[in-house]
């Protein structure tokens, strides 16, 4: 029966995953599994990455994260109440997205973990998470998770109860209690009240190994990882560190023994897997410019904006040579649909000069443009200069124009993100030269450099 790892850690688990994608993804294949879940903690900075890289292999990407749950609101700042379970300030649940509805809900999750729940950890609570359900998979997580946390307490009606809410909340086909084993003694605990509760509710229950890095003899390279990120040495009899070797991503071999004679939480994976597919939609967004009523389009306020600068850079009546170069570079503008690109940058340019801060006169082929010197983007002639248009914008050759991660500030003060792929919080990776110096203070040195 296939089994599909459904609770992976990439590098974009910031000093606590160990698996870099492409490495992760070629342990997949050389397993002969056909899909694969990353679900790095509170964000989904490897999505892309993994989409594109898991599609190249023609391995099922399926997108997730693992979210902190807070134990009543999220902007709550004060210590656990008395009634949490083992007083822990959140739990874990795995978010899973089935499509792009939900895929869509995980970037609010997680954005809103980022801007409204941060309190060390990114964390998210029970209003927005049935806010923003629709689409989305949800697996009850590892000994972290708040029905396990309940169980591990000995409050199994607690447990049973979190376990009823999770499944209304996500509906059918929507939630799944999880069990795992890394041989650590409260996991069989827990994985005994998983069983019961599945069997008095009627929930699906799936198996699933914890995967931080990639083979077992990783495990020690993983516990510096885990000694730089929580700022200990070593030796620390007191630090945080993982039972055992076998949070790795294991075969499907090495994961049937673990459940006895329960085989079907391993095909439960599979049939989660089925559930999820999700594409990327590549194209690029843009904020959309403030255009007034009377224009009907972006192209109509561009032209007119540039025959106004034109007038005002050349004289009116504009002269013969600059209306055909106008003509011509309208004209492909409007082909390549560049128009609302040419507007949005001329509102930076103008806001900034408005306010006094200083602009350069234009750099690159951009200088070559005679709409960005009519619009005052940039302050070259490119008629004088001879400069070509094409070098900037080629009919011939269509690329994509730069962009930023946020093109600007709205008129609101506003950040108007442009990239589908990434939620609030940028994606970050470990310098490997900044990983040798702190590797080498985890083991009691001072560090090179």
């Amino acid at each position: 029966m296939p089994f599909v790892h459904l609770h992976t850690h990439s590098e974009y688990s910031l000093l606590d995953g160990a698996n870099r994608i492409p490495d992760l993804l070629a342990r997949v294949q050389a397993l002969g599994m056909d899909s694969l879940a990353i679900t790095d903690h509170g964000n989904l900075h490897g999505a892309w990455s993994f989409y594109e890289e898991a599609k190249a292999r023609k391995i099922r990407p399926i997108l997730g994260f693992e979210a902190y749950l807070a134990f009543g609101s999220r902007h709550a700042r004060e210590k656990p109440a008395g009634d949490v379970p083992l007083g822990a300030p959140y739990s874990h649940l795995v978010l899973l997205a089935k499509n792009r509805t939900g895929y869509q809900n995980l970037i609010k999750l997680s954005s809103i973990g980022f801007l409204e729940g941060y309190y060390r950890r990114p964390r998210i609570d029970k209003e927005v998470l049935e806010q923003h359900h629709e689409g989305i998979i949800g697996l009850a997580a590892c000994l972290s998770g708040e029905i396990a946390l309940y169980l591990r307490q000995g409050n199994f009606e607690a447990a049973k109860a979190s376990a009823a809410w999770f499944a209304r909340t996500f509906g059918p086909n929507g939630f799944w209690l999880e069990v795992q084993n890394h041989g650590i003694a409260e996991e069989q605990l827990v994985t005994e009240g998983m069983f019961r509760i599945a069997a008095e509710l009627g929930l699906p229950v799936l198996a699933t190994n914890d995967a931080h890095y990639l083979k077992k003899e990783d495990a020690e390279a993983h516990d510096v990882l885990l000694a730089i990120g929580t700022g200990k040495d070593l030796d620390d009899p007191k630090r945080f560190r993982f039972f055992g070797q076998e949070s790795y991503v294991k075969s499907e071999k090495e994961m049937l023994p673990l459940f006895g004679n329960r085989a079907d939480v391993l095909a439960e994976t599979a049939r989660v897997a089925e559930l999820c597919e999700f594409d990327f939609e590549k194209r690029y967004f843009l904020p959309q410019y403030p255009r007034p009523a009377e224009f009907a389009s972006d192209q109509d306020l561009l032209v007119h904006l540039a025959r106004l600068g034109a007038a005002e850079r050349y004289g009116d009546p504009i002269p013969e040579v600059v209306e055909q170069r106008l003509a011509y570079e309208l004209d492909v503008i409007t082909r390549t649909g560049y128009a609302g690109y040419f507007l949005i940058v001329y509102d930076l340019v103008k806001a900034a000069r408005d306010r006094g801060i200083p602009v350069g006169p234009g750099r690159g082929s951009a200088a070559g443009s005679l709409i960005a010197y009519a619009l005052r983007i940039t302050n070259v002639d490119p008629l004088r200069f001879d400069l070509l248009f094409e070098r900037f914008l080629n009919p011939e050759r269509i690329c994509r124009l730069p962009r930023r991660r946020a093109h600007a500030a709205g008129r609101d003060g506003r950040c108007r993100a442009a990239d589908e792929a990434d939620p609030v919080g940028a994606g970050v990776q470990c310098d490997p030269r900044r990983g040798e110096r702190q590797g080498a203070r985890s083991e009691g040195g001072r560090g090179a450099g």
